[in-house]
């Protein structure tokens, strides 16, 4: 079952000294609609929110950025994982671990739920660009994942230079 097919969203790098210069692009999967739902500290699921997702294919556990958290309300804290993470200074750092309740909705209408997704609520930056929420490994094993880098339409930068934006496809297989 195809959940979603299209073109990689496209962002620059920019040089943090200089903000006009731009060192590379990169070509990332984001699926435009993810239901996210979590399960309360009085024992039910909250309404659910739908939000951009990136697929992280480095990340082991799927994410979920605090905004998002807080808007899904009272959240049940089922533990914490402590794991990687590029973004601490040492490299490892310990984060909230939320049960959650993903939900895909196909082009036919058609949806894939996961429940029992334990995600870690992560801060990132851009999370408006990039999705709250992002979909990790353990999502993604039950999952076909095809990226296509060299895809046309080519975006032009300001620079002049042309980049191909690329294509992606997330599908759910029929295991029966």
């Amino acid at each position: 079952m195809e959940l979603y097919a299209g073109e990689l969203t496209v962002f620059p790098v920019v040089d943090r000294h200089d903000d006009s210069r731009i060192l590379a692009v990169a070509s990332l999967p984001i699926v435009p609609a993810v239901a996210i739902a979590g399960m309360t500290a009085s024992g039910t699921w909250s309404p659910s929110q739908s939000v951009k997702a990136l697929i992280d294919t480095g990340a082991t556990t799927s994410a979920i950025h605090p905004s998002l958290a807080a808007k899904l309300g009272d959240l049940m804290k089922v533990g914490r994982e402590q794991g990687g993470d590029t973004n601490a200074p040492n490299g490892h750092a310990e984060h909230t671990l939320y049960e959650l309740r993903v939900t895909i909705t196909g082009p036919d209408g058609s949806e894939c739920e996961w429940r029992r997704v334990y995600a870690i609520e992560r801060p990132y930056e851009e999370p408006e660009k990039v999705g709250y929420f992002l979909i990790g490994c353990d999502i993604l094993g039950s999952c076909r994942f095809t990226y296509d880098g060299t895809a046309n339409p080519v975006i032009t930068l300001p620079d002049g230079s042309e980049v191909p934006t690329g294509r992606f496809i997330l599908e759910k297989p029929d295991l029966s």
